[in-house]
């Protein structure tokens, strides 16, 4: 009797053992780091390093020492670039899940696999494949933009301004057949006799959208909205692929401007701080978010 009791922490006990060595261990030594003087001359053996206690963090935080202008710069860019690819991606898998939720051609599987190739091509490949289309010179973006004489003076993608858009773009276009994806599912769900009742009630398409698909997707878009938001926040790949290690301003978002201070300026300690500032954001968003959802389902 007392076997079958413990048979389930046996089954667990090596996925508890990764979990401790995989995410636990490396994230308690990233927050011990943040206390200690690190650089490059201490950081091989950084255990030993000077205790410094919160003065890397006051030094981050605190105006005057030249990394909390960058910091919130960064994290503002951050904010924006998860928000309006929230909202894209909504927008562009939703549409495309309420249209193919309704046909019933053939080929409809196919379609929706073409739809998901995206999502499914190794990212640095299409991150590679949309740098060389933004280049300045024989980028396709910009021979269409004189081909069609839409613009006069062509605009340079990767630098200033419009480096935050190119990277927004890019990411959208790699992210948004996830939410298609689940979106779909979740329509698939809903019973056809709430739309033939609103048809026959009268409902335009708007309203059954606003007051049938809406509503019945909120539990998954709920779900989807936590989850990109956390993966969106810590995005890497789309900048640095795109950027390199000296990105503009604008298109600086906050992973990548945590690796570069640390990597390639050697504020080791700074890093460690902004990094554990992060995990600490999106630990907070994830406890707000858990706290809201258990008062939905209390009402």
């Amino acid at each position: 009797m007392k076997y079958h009791r413990r048979l389930p922490y046996i089954f667990i006990l090596p996925a508890f053992i990764c979990m401790i060595c995989i995410h636990l261990i490396p994230m308690s030594l990233g927050v011990l780091s943040s206390f200690f003087k690190l650089n490059i001359m201490t950081i091989n053996n950084w255990i030993e390093a000077p205790f410094v206690g919160l003065k890397n963090y006051f030094s981050v935080f605190s105006p005057g020492f030249g990394f909390l202008e960058n910091f919130v710069s960064s994290f503002s860019y951050t904010i924006v670039f998860v928000v309006l690819a929230q909202i894209s991606c909504y927008v562009l898998g939703m549409g495309a899940a309420i249209v193919l939720n309704a046909s019933t051609f053939r080929g409809k599987n196919l379609v929706r696999g073409l739809l998901l190739f995206p999502f499914i091509l190794p990212g640095v490949v299409s991150i590679t494949n949309w740098r060389y289309m933004f280049s300045y010179d024989t980028g396709m973006i910009n021979a269409f933009l004189i081909k069609t004489n839409l613009i006069e003076n062509l605009p340079v993608w990767l630098v200033g301004d419009n480096a935050f858009w190119a990277i927004l773009t890019t990411f959208i276009w790699i992210a948004w057949p996830f939410w298609f994806i689940v979106l779909l599912a979740s329509l698939q769900t809903i019973s056809h006799e709430y739309f033939e009742a609103a048809s026959i009630d009268g409902a335009t398409l708007m309203q059954k959208f606003r007051h049938i698909i809406i509503p019945l997707t909120a539990p998954v878009t709920r779900m989807v909205i936590l989850l990109t938001f956390m993966w969106y926040f810590r995005e890497f790949k789309v900048p640095f692929v795109m950027m390199g290690l000296s990105p503009s301003p604008e298109a600086n978002l906050l992973a990548l401007h945590i690796y570069t201070e640390s990597f390639r300026l050697w504020n080791f300690s700074q890093g460690a701080v902004m990094a554990v500032t992060l995990s600490m954001v999106l630990m907070l968003f994830l406890a707000l978010r858990m706290y809201v959802t258990k008062k939905e389902r209390s009402l």
